[in-house]
């Protein structure tokens, strides 16, 4: 009997691990998503990757950073003078919310100590009080990274589940095996076209060691009036994100909180946008002095710092849209930032050459 009960144990064994080892070999060929969007767990891979020292520029926000700032080029340059190595990521992610970037930051952090200065990129929406919560903050706050890395205090179900979840590929995927499973069929009879490469210029995956991504749009100044200069698409977007605009703090408050206690400046910066851009902000009744009148208040000049580069001269060829760099305008932009950096005040916050310790 207990040589019996022995062997049906064994058996079972030896198939969890046989199911393992296939749940791993197709996980490692299709990286399946653990949040919202392959870029986020792509960042959350960097910013779990432990650095030889604590970097000088953590870069934050949504896409308009990600595409905007290139920070091994920002190196290049701001290693240029005497000053000792400089060192910058880019953690930004799309659509990412104030919480996403706060727990990348929070990530990066533990993993490889606090930057002397986070770049936080201005976007009207996240300070919109009247904006819902839309599809990518509830899957990021139901997702694996926030229930097993960014929870701190949970129940021990909860503990024991994300204990499963971190050794074993069966339950981590188990979404993805599941819908796998059910595509069975199309994989057999439509083999082709599941293997059919994607359309669209979406480079998630396409990100340089320290964080960036290029958008690969290039326009000429025909192209980008046929496209926005009259777009009903993007009128629906702007009164969507931006209708009815309630000016609010609150949703910036948690990283801001976060970075006084770890003695982090931060700067918010309104990074380049298309002229464009006014005709859409005027349907709206959006006054884009004003906002960056509000931000100028939000500034302290002691740990938030606010840098108004809207209007910064970029050839419509540096536009991937509106407001998106493509590689053109990121190259632009982050010259444009090392100047800045090498000043004063972010000289001395950096302790460059020559500024005080």
């Amino acid at each position: 009997m207990l040589q019996r009960i022995l062997v049906a144990i064994l058996i079972v064994i030896c198939n969890l691990f046989l199911l393992e080892t296939g749940a791993r070999l197709l996980v490692i060929q299709a990286k399946p998503l653990l949040g919202k969007t392959s870029t986020f767990d792509r960042k959350f891979q960097i910013a779990s990757a432990k650095q030889p020292q604590a970097p000088d520029v953590l870069l934050l926000g949504d896409s308009l950073m990600y595409f905007g700032i290139y920070p091994e080029l920002l190196d290049v340059l701001m290693n240029a003078g005497p000053q000792k190595a400089f060192r910058s990521f880019n953690l930004a992610t799309p659509s990412a919310s104030v919480d996403m970037n706060l727990f990348l930051l929070k990530r990066f952090i533990g993993q490889s100590g606090p930057p002397k200065l986070v770049v936080y990129n201005f976007s009207p929406r996240i300070f919109n009080g009247a904006k819902v919560v839309d599809d990518y903050d509830q899957a990021f706050q139901s997702s694996y990274y926030q229930r097993c890395f960014g929870t701190e205090s949970v129940s021990w179900m909860n503990r024991a589940s994300c204990v499963l979840e971190r050794h074993s590929a069966l339950v981590r995927y188990r979404g993805f095996l599941s819908g796998e499973l059910e595509k069975i069929p199309r994989t057999w009879f439509q083999f082709d076209k599941r293997m059919a490469f994607p359309e669209g210029h979406n480079p998630e995956l396409e990100i340089s060691d320290q964080g960036w991504a290029p958008a690969y749009t290039v326009h000429t100044r025909q192209s980008l009036n046929l496209a926005f200069g009259d777009n009903d698409r993007v009128e629906d977007v702007f009164e969507k994100e931006l209708g009815h605009y309630h000016w609010q703090t609150e949703q910036i408050q948690p990283l801001l909180t976060y970075c006084k206690q770890q003695k982090i400046p931060v700067l918010m910066v309104w990074l380049p946008e298309q002229k464009l851009m006014d005709r859409y902000y005027r349907q709206i009744g959006l006054s884009q002095s004003l906002l960056a009148q509000r931000l100028a208040r939000l500034s302290d000049q002691k740990q938030v710092y606010f840098l108004d580069l809207s209007d910064e001269k970029i050839h419509q060829s540096g536009f991937a849209d509106l407001d998106h760099l493509n590689p053109l305008g990121a190259v632009k932009t982050t010259e444009k930032m090392a100047k800045i950096l090498s000043q004063p005040p972010y000289r001395g916050l950096l302790n460059l050459a020559g500024s005080p310790p």
